[in-house]
């Protein structure tokens, strides 16, 4: 989650806020100051993980990470409209342990989601866990 704040705060203050007001169940893992005035997400990690009867999927990554383009269909699109989802894909990584981690591109109309490699997988995912946001500054 990216906080714009019109105040200067120090960030152990801002994490202390929001592990107190946290729901049950959510982690704040770490809170940093962005440098310039404005900035704006542009990639996203995640870990995810796949069931555990999930066949094949270390075949299926490597067909998509092998691809220059893969396309999807969202089934909640209303023009059923196909997007092309691999350069908004950085790296996939399937652990030993079955964990999937990704690094995921944020930038407006080049958005992948966790849903997004679901389907182009064809995994539904028992858990999504976003670990890190990058930023970069806006150009003025």
């Amino acid at each position: 989650m990216t906080i714009a704040l019109r105040d200067s705060i120090e960030p152990g203050v801002v994490r202390d806020q929001l592990v107190n007001a946290a729901i049950p169940g959510m982690e704040i893992c770490a809170v940093a100051r962005a440098e310039g005035r404005r900035v704006r997400p542009t990639w996203a990690r995640y870990c995810l993980r796949p069931p555990n009867n999930a066949q094949d999927l270390e075949h299926r990554i490597a067909i998509l990470l092998a691809s220059t383009h893969f396309e999807i269909q969202r089934p909640r699109d209303p023009e059923g409209h196909h997007r092309d989802i691999r350069r908004g894909i950085s790296f996939l990584t399937l652990t030993p342990h079955r964990a999937l981690h990704a690094r995921l591109r944020l930038t407006t109309g080049e958005i992948v989601t966790p849903r997004d490699v679901g389907l182009a997988l064809k995994v539904e995912f028992s858990t999504i866990t976003r670990t890190d946001i990058e930023l970069e500054p806006l150009r003025q």
